[in-house]
């Protein structure tokens, strides 16, 4: 378990913020207006609980596996993405994303990890008040037959540099959640080796 933490983190770990913000440059339009959403992404302590479904619109994940490869889905609109979506009133957060995953990817993954929200303003009246849970996870698993949901094209397990180079929607956001997710795998890595 170590020795694969530890691959983990050196695979992942040479994607240092200097290296995403080489994939993610600063020059996203102007913040805002009335018609620009604002994004504001924040870290969560580990051990944080997660929030009940009245509080979340969306839970997604990042899914990287001991080769430092993401699974990731491709969207018919947005194009390539990490697995997650809309939380159904009452719906548990945690069973909602694995059944996103599942929708979006025919995955599963193991121990998923409440890593940081995002909230978004202005948002839609439905959605107001509630924040998006990102979520992380170091193993998963795909099955070979699987019919995607609607919205989605297939899904690929790819590495994370081709995704950042690949992924098309808010970057300075993904760029923020990268550098939680790399902080979150140091903090696990430094807990093993203090054992």
């Amino acid at each position: 378990m170590a020795a694969r933490s530890l691959l983990l983190l050196l695979l992942f770990s040479g994607f240092q913020r200097i290296k995403l913000k080489e994939h993610y440059p600063l020059d996203l339009p102007k913040r805002g207006s009335p018609m620009t959403p604002t994004f504001t992404v924040r870290a969560v302590a580990p051990n944080t609980p997660v929030p009940s479904s009245e509080q979340v619109s969306s839970a997604s994940i990042l899914a990287i596996n001991a080769e430092g490869k993401m699974l990731v889905t491709k969207h018919v609109t947005r194009g390539i993405d990490i697995p997650g979506g809309h939380v159904e009133a009452g719906e548990d957060v945690l069973v909602s994303l694995a059944r996103e995953i599942d929708e979006e990817t025919g995955g599963t993954c193991d121990n998923p990890e409440f890593i940081a929200t995002v909230t978004v303003e202005p948002n839609e009246e439905k959605y107001a008040g509630k924040r998006m849970c990102i979520f992380l996870a170091n193993n998963f698993a795909l099955r070979d037959e699987w019919t995607p949901a609607p919205d989605v094209s297939g899904r690929e397990v790819v590495s994370v540099e081709e995704f950042l180079q690949r992924y098309e929607f808010d970057k300075e956001v993904m760029r923020q959640l990268m550098e939680i997710a790399q902080t979150r795998l140091l903090e696990r890595e430094h807990k093993v080796a203090l054992r």
